[in-house]
């Protein structure tokens, strides 16, 4: 892990939606699709965040009830049925808008434009393209295993 934050919404974001005072944010994380949960009106917590690849653990009903009970724990929330219920029912029925999520354009580089590039074969250019410089974010993608 490169110890780098997950920004909530942001860039890497496609859509949200609030459902009462939590927001459900579906975007990438660590280059992976992911639902991102965090309470509106709490600062200071910690994200809850499920990732494509575990995503098939949250159909399990227990799983889903004891991840939805640590999450509304975590939030500070009163631990009783209805909030973790109510927590289990927005990561529910949230899977199939995660697993709709296209995955991540690879190399995909936003920063401003600062030359071109082109291939050529035998003297004929054959193909070409702008050269970005990468954002903060895109080169923190790039860095190598944590030293």
């Amino acid at each position: 892990m490169s110890g780098r934050g997950v920004i909530l919404g942001g860039p890497n974001a496609r859509f949200r939606r609030v459902h009462g005072d939590i927001v459900a944010s579906y975007q990438y994380v660590n280059d992976e699709r992911a639902m991102v949960l965090w309470p509106l009106h709490r600062k200071g917590v910690p994200a809850f965040i499920v990732c494509d690849s575990a995503a098939f653990k949250y159909d399990d009903p227990k799983y889903l009830a004891a991840q939805a009970l640590k999450c509304a724990e975590m939030w500070g929330m009163e631990s009783s049925s209805t909030v973790w219920f109510r927590v289990a029912t927005i990561i529910h029925e949230g899977l199939s808008d995660l697993i709709r999520l296209p995955p991540l354009p690879a190399g995909k580089v936003s920063g401003p434009v600062i030359g071109e590039a082109s291939l050529r074969m035998n003297g004929v250019e054959i193909g070409g393209t702008e050269v970005r410089m990468p954002t903060l974010d895109e080169l923190a993608r790039f860095e190598g295993p944590p030293q």
